[in-house]
């Protein structure tokens, strides 16, 4: 495989030292899509086994769009058009999700970022464009005014004890951020403000009810329906209602991020760094920099998240980038070690019976989901791998 040099020069990522061991790796990540992409011909994969076996998505998958994602990467990286046409293979099934919008929530970023506004962007595809921007109107249809959130999940999602249904409809999550850029896309591309004007109010609710003082944030909220009055924080995914869920900080990391570099507004980038020094904090003396699925569980038999080790590491490689400060630069040593630990003990993208990139996953501990491939830790693990060699995807 030969890498598209230009694009690792064009934004001036410098390879060498630790990043030129990176490089190897991800020819091998890239050779892996090319020799397993057969088996999801049209059909995109889902969360996986332990021994690096996806299995294949059902129709309501918020994973969906991860592995075009990966296609995507690929395909810049290398001009082979297999990856090109495998991603569009996949075109019939996220249309279909579109056609029930009733079944889509706050994901539709995950959904549709990595895949149709990635192949617009690269290709200039108009119809993927216009699923995309579909997409786009269906999660502004989820903002709360009363709020100014948008609402994350729907009524028929039992979350924790069990409620169900009303409680739904005043939560937001922390996931969320990163979903956010699909909204910015549209007002670019469709030259609304509204869309933006939607996702920085989300953005200031997240920061004002998500964020805690000390950068560590909470899962969800809930905001009473009908009056918007805020109510208090809880988890789905999280040890308590108070802990400190290790993917939801990682969100947190990347998409204050994001919004700044939508917005140039400074406090969402105080969010995103006031997130990562959290995190660098909690890791600082640890044997491994690949957290535990939350912050809170101190058991050192606890399950890890490679996850959101790969999303950590992506998001700290752009923030050491963006707009520097004296210290930054422990970002993009953290961001590589952490990258390394993945390489080293996580990764099976050399194993032949693997279909996946990183094993020991944690899609959802609380209903035993641990010791997973997991198709958005493999991408934000081959982003961050791309991103060491000056290979990217301007999705988020």
């Amino acid at each position: 495989m030969t890498l598209l040099r230009d694009h690792a020069q064009g934004n001036g990522t410098r390879i060498d030292g630790e990043t030129s061991d990176f490089a190897g790796r991800f020819v091998d990540a890239v050779d892996k899509l090319r020799r397993t992409v057969g088996r999801f011909w049209f059909v995109p994969p889902e969360s996986g086994i332990a021994g690096g076996r996806y299995w294949r998505a059902g129709g309501d998958s918020w994973v969906a769009g991860f592995y075009s994602g990966m296609l995507w990467l690929a395909y810049v990286a290398t001009n082979d058009e297999l990856f090109k046409r495998a991603a569009r293979s996949q075109h019939a099934y996220l249309v279909r999700r579109l056609d029930r919008r009733d079944r889509l929530d706050h994901d539709v970023g995950f959904l549709f970022l990595p895949s149709l506004v990635a192949e617009w962007m690269i290709t200039g595809n108009v119809v993927a464009r216009a699923h995309a921007l579909d997409a786009a109107d269906v999660l502004a249809g989820r903002y709360v005014e009363n709020g100014r959130f948008i609402r994350a999940w729907n009524d028929d999602l039992y979350i924790g004890d069990g409620r169900v249904g009303w409680c739904n409809r005043g939560r937001m999550i922390i996931d969320t951020m990163m979903n956010l850029s699909l909204l910015f896309w549209a007002a670019e591309i469709r030259g609304c403000r509204t869309y933006a004007d939607i996702a920085i109010a989300h953005a200031e609710t997240a920061g004002d009810v998500l964020m805690r003082s000390d950068g560590s944030t909470f899962h969800t909220f809930e905001f009473d329906p009908e009056s918007g009055a805020p109510k208090g924080p809880a988890t789905y995914q999280g040890a308590h209602d108070r802990s400190i869920w290790s993917r939801g900080q990682a969100w947190a990391i990347y998409g204050f991020l994001n919004t700044y570099r939508h917005t140039g507004e400074e406090r969402f980038l105080a969010l995103s760094r006031a997130a990562a020094d959290y995190v660098l904090d909690a890791l600082a003396g640890q044997e491994s920099l690949i957290p535990v699925w939350d912050f809170d569980v101190a058991d050192d038999s606890a399950p890890i998240d490679s996850s959101a080790g790969a999303i950590i590491a992506s998001g700290l490689i752009d923030l050491s980038e963006t707009s520097p400060r004296n210290g930054d630069g422990r970002y993009a040593d953290i961001a590589h070690a952490i990258l390394s630990e993945l390489v080293s003990c996580h990764s099976v993208a050399d194993a032949p019976a693997a279909d996946g990139l990183i094993v020991h996953g944690a899609s959802n501990v609380p209903r035993g989901e641990t010791n997973r491939v997991l198709p958005y830790g493999d991408f934000f693990f081959l982003e961050a791998l791309g991103k060491t060699q000056g290979v990217r995807l301007s999705i988020w």
